[in-house]
């Protein structure tokens, strides 16, 4: 028997360019997000707080490089999937590479009154797509932020487990996820909702891209919650990737 699936093939080409798009404007939103934060806590401050202004305006600027990154990263994915090659990969120090992602988000989280704490040994290094790695990090500590409380604190841990592997885990004390809820999280449009049950702003692709991101390392991505305690979630890597 002879299925013709032009069509469904068709349908599902669209989708995944509709997919590759909202990702595109999802990564671009993320520095321009913490552009317009430190735009904003400048316009707040006094004249003689210039040393504080100068914090701000070097945020600004290290955000602008990233977004130029980005950029130039989806141009780079572009020309890469039109020759069916891999992206380049390179040995990243994770303690440096960290601290810039909550550096970065650093005026969000003034905003939301969280404190961000990064405990990563100076040796422990990656080899992996520097921009695709950005993306999940700062994806997964800006929700940490973002469903947090008030005097809440975000932990980024990064340990090498027993099996040589790295494994790095963002803990945070925020709303949690109910059990009915974590198992939808890393799907495609499925958005989280807030501490009173209010639907957050979105695409809702932000954990699937995550997630996608770290399986193309070989890696998992995972999640322990506890509605109304805190979350932690953990992207696991091979030891082959430890450098």
């Amino acid at each position: 028997m002879h299925v013709d699936i032009t069509d469904q093939y068709e349908e599902y080409n669209s989708l995944s360019m509709m997919l590759n798009r909202v990702q595109t404007i999802h990564d671009l939103r993320t520095p321009l997000t913490a552009i317009l934060g430190f735009a904003e806590l400048g316009q707040t401050l006094k004249a003689d707080k210039l040393d504080v202004l100068h914090t701000y305006f070097s945020h600004i600027h290290s955000s602008g490089l990233r977004l130029l990154e980005l950029v130039n990263g989806i141009l780079e994915t572009a020309r890469g999937e039109a020759k069916a090659e891999p992206l380049a990969e390179q040995n990243i120090a994770l303690e440096p590479f960290l601290r810039s992602i909550i550096n970065e988000t650093s005026a969000l989280a003034q905003h939301a009154g969280v404190d961000v704490q990064l405990q990563v040994p100076q040796d422990l290094n990656m080899i992996g797509h520097e921009m695709g790695m950005w993306q999940v990090f700062s994806n997964l500590i800006g929700n940490a932020i973002k469903f947090n409380r008030k005097g809440g604190l975000v932990r980024v841990e990064g340990v090498l487990n027993g099996a040589n592997g790295i494994e790095i885990r963002m803990i945070d004390t925020g709303y949690g996820i109910s059990t009915e809820r974590v198992a939808e999280i890393f799907k495609p449009f499925y958005r989280v909702l807030d501490e009173d049950q209010e639907v957050q702003e979105g695409t809702g692709l932000g954990l699937a891209i995550c997630k996608d991101i770290v399986l193309r390392h070989e890696g998992q991505l995972t999640v322990d919650s506890t509605l109304g305690e805190g979350s932690i979630f953990t992207v696991s890597l091979p030891s082959w990737r430890t450098a």
